[in-house]
């Protein structure tokens, strides 16, 4: 079969009319950028073009339940982007229901409204993405989903002191190796000193796009990543050398086993 008749496949063992499955066909063709690919056969496509070819494919019928696993790996930014936006209103439009296999965090999020982060066949969390996100249930979850700054420490009367910033830590024994977790775009930096805030200078710029990612050398020694939004770093002049200060506003911390 070539392209067309690939994608009509599924529609034509319905019964669906041969007007309306090549109007569909020319749909999700156009959709994944094969447009012009109809009359192709599928050894004749690169394994990109085959992979959105089957997509197209199983999407045809509007299944209730549709099962992918990694759909959009082999595909460039641009139709990635497109497909998820897509598939998210194909999704409210048909009330379909599916479940996805992906390693790409942004895919995740964007899509579903559930997740499962799964390591070595065990189940870590199931929850809301933005629980996932924001309330990790597990050291590996917190690592596995975003970047983090790491580090190990221990509890004193219920406080972590590192490199001048306190963290509360009332619920964790004392003197036992725990780990402290925080994401680089809950690190706070400010040209001017805040309360609570610590000195530090800035020993690493890293441009990218919509953030920069600074590497910063705290006064009494710790280093850190921050993420700060393009127009935050360019108002606030950060350079190479440039002496700021540091809070952290959102932190998580697990024993360490």
């Amino acid at each position: 079969m070539d392209i067309q008749e690939n994608v009509e496949f599924g529609l034509s063992v319905r019964g669906i009319g041969k007007k309306e499955r090549a109007e569909k066909a020319r749909e999700l063709l156009d959709l994944v950028g094969l447009s012009g690919f109809e009359k192709r056969l599928p050894n004749q496509l690169s394994g990109g073009q085959r992979q959105r070819v089957a997509l197209a494919r199983a999407l045809a019928p509007e299944p209730s339940l549709l099962l992918l696993d990694e759909p959009l790996s082999a595909l460039d930014t641009r139709l990635r982007k497109g497909l998820r936006v897509w598939l998210r209103k194909l999704h409210d439009k048909i009330k379909l229901t599916s479940v996805m296999v992906t390693h790409d965090q942004e895919e995740a999020f964007e899509l579903s409204d559930r997740i499962l982060v799964v390591n070595h066949g065990k189940i870590e969390q199931n929850n809301l993405p933005q629980k996932i996100f924001n309330e990790p249930a597990s050291e590996f979850v917190a690592s596995f989903v975003g970047e983090t700054n790491q580090i190990l420490t221990e509890v004193k009367r219920g406080l972590i002191r590192w490199n001048g910033l306190k963290f509360s830590a009332p619920f964790f024994p004392d003197n036992e190796p725990i780990k402290l977790l925080f994401r680089p775009h809950d690190v706070y930096v400010t040209s001017n000193p805040e309360e609570d805030s610590v000195p530090a200078v800035i020993t690493s710029i890293h441009f990218f796009g919509a953030f920069q990612e600074l590497e910063i050398e705290m006064s009494e020694g710790g280093k850190l990543t921050a993420h700060i939004p393009i127009g935050v770093a360019e108002k606030s002049d950060f350079h190479l050398n440039k002496k700021v200060f540091v809070q952290i506003t959102k932190y998580h911390i697990f024993v360490n086993e």
